[in-house]
């Protein structure tokens, strides 16, 4: 964005709108690390926020009222306030989660936790970093941050600017009758960029090693925020994924299912921010941290969301880790320790093969003041000698430099010894800050600098890389042990070039496709990519099941390695199995246009060649007749719909008429999921075109996928 704002709003390159107002700019959403779009310009970091009604996109998984950086920003650089303008209704859930960001939780309770040592008393920890370091006294959130909400209506005003809310309209600003700016209901998002480029030798990941996304910080606007995956048994590890992140490994052509472990070591926006982003990929996750921590990414997390935090924390499996109690991780050693900062926040040791390495994560280390705080009383006797034993004898030290009280002086780490020197990555700094000849180096960004720690390929014979991979397929997951042997038998590998043709349109379907390594892409009738297939995705069953010609072409996208099955071997494995008649259902929808209506859905559009295949094969078309009843009140809804045309109508005595139409799942959602009986009465109002499937099935794909199902909770309270 240039300096120079001109009149009106101006769209942000991360997202939301600024206004230059007689009051100052005046931004419309808190889009994550927009602060280093308007940091650099002549009004600077504005002051003033205006939200919209849905403080969260499921689309692209990022909260749009990340107001830390700027609260931060506000006070403790230009020592003002932040003034947020927003719904009464919005005020409560934001105090708390402020305040749960800022401060941490008032009365951290580890009594529960696992913990083997010293035993860190983390609320006078916090106290301590509570006190202003400018005016000497404790901070309250109402230094930091104001709120002003709209009255009955629709109007706010501030410092002589009014804001007016009109419902499905947007919001205009004022400066008495002369309007100033206008924002749109929604705020404005940058679009998901398409994939760049390909890589033409997969990325082969070590046995343990780190690759780094980013190494700055959260005020830097010419560096990725940090964030880096740990490599353990050739299986990724996200630790604090920043905003983008997905982006990000989706440009480096890294499989996500590779990666499908977390640690969130604390939670400030600069470190939890990619975190839902992953959530909303392919699968499930696991996130490891403590239960300190977990509590508190609830309390950020699920009012934005829009979820309970029962809800919520179905949407990824979370493992607790415990303080000195060692955890296996893809098959490597964690060692979780409390860190020194204002919020709960945990670094760790790993080891994996030998070799070892430590993180930081987000601390103060200073003896100095480390020895004020034990003669306070702030901290023991054990958790002093702890402080002061930091491990700086791994092979790799991963320790972060800022500005403290917060975060560690560079100063601090130039104190020790040159051996261990040699031995630290910094993160959390711009190189421009790192002066030459310390000894020191800034982590290399880039799945092109991977720290490899210990170089052993995967030991998998043919056998079992086969073996390996059938497992991962849905289609054969079910599949019984005979059966699944069965499978192996009758599959060879293959290995083919970038551009290599797999399947011609119009050609008989002779073979049936599953991708070790590598991507294929669908090509239509004029050359264009209409999907691309990676690692674990199979394809050209439609024509096997079917018995009909190919119907599009099928190109290795980079150099490729395949698993094959020849026709006849299939429709064998298959015979007497329910996958049968699935694929056969699969072949069918693929074939319908309708699908192809629906792929525009904001639910539905985001779905991976992986996701669509399983989501297909679970429908079945239907028409339903104008009057036909879907579900009665009261009664469990055995099926459910998913509506291509038409309208669907609850009614309940009473109460006004809810509509479900195109791209949506006619029903109350929550109510299908957990197995409670239909409050209302749903009738077509037709005939509506739909796809039918079994309400266990949806559970299943939800539980399994639960990216999918926030996107479609997230449109049910937009509807």
């Amino acid at each position: 964005m240039s300096p120079e704002v001109a009149p009106g709003p101006v769209p942000l390159a991360r997202g939301g709108l600024l206004a230059r107002t007689p009051a100052g700019p005046i931004q419309f959403g808190a889009v994550p690390e927009t602060i280093k779009d308007t940091i650099g310009t002549a009004d600077g970091v504005p002051a003033i926020y205006v939200l919209p009604g849905h403080l969260f996109s499921a689309e692209l998984g990022i909260s749009l009222a990340d107001l830390e950086f700027p609260v931060y920003y506000n006070y403790f650089v230009k020592r003002k306030r932040t003034t947020v303008i927003c719904e009464e209704r919005q005020k409560r859930d934001l105090t708390a989660m402020m305040r749960e960001a800022v401060f941490g939780p008032e009365k951290p309770d580890v009594s529960r936790e696992v913990l083997r040592g010293p035993v860190p008393d983390l609320a006078a920890e916090f106290r301590y970093f509570k006190t202003c370091p400018f005016r000497g006294v404790e901070m309250d959130l109402s230094d930091m941050l104001s709120f002003v909400t709209f009255d009955r209506k629709g109007i706010a005003r501030v410092d002589g600017v009014t804001v007016r809310q009109s419902a499905g309209a947007g919001f205009v600003l004022l400066e008495g009758d002369t309007k100033l700016a206008r924002f749109p209901e929604q705020v404005p998002l940058p679009e998901q960029a398409s994939e760049r480029h390909v890589r033409m030798a997969p990325f082969h990941p070590p046995a343990f090693g780190l690759t780094f996304i980013g190494t700055g910080h959260g005020f830097d606007p010419e560096t990725m925020t940090s964030g880096f995956i740990i490599w353990a048994n050739h299986r990724g590890i996200l630790v604090d994924p920043p905003v983008g992140s997905m982006d990000w490994l989706r440009d480096q052509e890294i499989n996500p299912k590779l990666i499908d472990a977390i640690v969130l070591t604390h939670c400030h926006a600069d470190h939890d921010g990619g975190t839902l982003q992953k959530v909303l990929a392919e699968g499930r996750i696991r996130v490891f941290t403590t239960p300190t921590i977990m509590r508190s990414f609830m309390i950020k997390n699920a009012p934005l969301a829009g979820l309970s935090r029962t809800r919520f924390a179905s949407l990824f499996d979370f493992t607790p880790v415990g303080i000195g109690e060692p955890i296996r991780i893809e098959g490597a050693e964690f060692h979780f320790r409390y860190s020194l900062h204002s919020v709960p926040c945990v670094g760790f040791e790993v080891f994996y093969g030998g070799r070892s390495l430590v993180y930081s994560s987000d601390t103060l280390y200073d003896p100095a003041t480390f020895r004020a705080l034990h003669r306070l009383g702030v901290i023991d006797q054990a958790r002093l000698d702890q402080l002061m034993g930091f491990p700086w004898h791994h092979d790799l030290v991963l320790h972060e430099a800022g500005i403290p009280p917060l975060h560690t002086r560079l100063e601090e780490l130039l104190k020790l010894p040159e051996d261990v020197r040699r031995r630290v990555m910094l993160i959390h700094l711009s190189a421009r800050n790192l002066p030459e000849g310390t000894g020191m180096r800034i982590a290399p960004a880039g799945l092109d600098q991977t720290v490899t720690l210990v170089d052993e390929r995967p030991r998998n014979s043919p056998a079992q890389t086969t073996l390996d991979v059938l497992s991962r397929v849905g289609l054969f997951s079910s599949l019984p042990w005979a059966k699944a042997a069965e499978a192996f038998s009758m599959t060879r590998a293959r290995r083919c070039k970038a551009g290599e043709i797999l399947i011609r349109r119009g050609d008989p379907g002779g073979e049936f496709f599953i991708i070790v390594e590598g991507k294929a892409a669908v090509l239509d009738g004029e050359g264009r990519e209409v999907a691309i297939y990676g690692q674990h995705d199979y394809f050209g069953e439609t024509a096997i099941v079917l018995g009909t010609p190919r119907t599009a072409d099928v190109v290795a996208r980079s150099d490729l390695e395949v698993l094959t099955m020849a026709a006849h071997d299939l429709l064998y494995l298959l015979r007497g199995t329910e996958l049968l008649e699935t694929l056969r259902r699969l072949a069918s929808i693929r074939q319908l246009p309708a699908w192809d209506r629906l792929a525009y859905s904001p639910v539905f559009r985001q779905l991976t060649p992986t996701q669509r295949t399983q989501f297909q094969g679970l429908l079945e078309a239907v028409v339903l007749p104008d009057g036909t009843e879907l579900t009665q009140a009261g009664q469990r809804a055995r099926v459910c719909y998913l509506i291509d045309e038409g309208l669907v109508v609850g009614e309940a005595d009473g109460l006004p008429d809810l509509t479900w139409g195109g791209g949506e799942i006619a029903g109350e959602l929550d109510r299908i999921l957990d197995q409670k009986p239909a409050s209302r009465h749903l009738v077509a109002r037709g005939p509506v075109t739909a796809y039918r499937m079994a309400a266990s099935d949806l559970r299943r794909f939800l539980q399994q996928n639960p990216g999918v199902y926030l996107r479609l909770t997230s449109s049910l309270l937009r509807a």
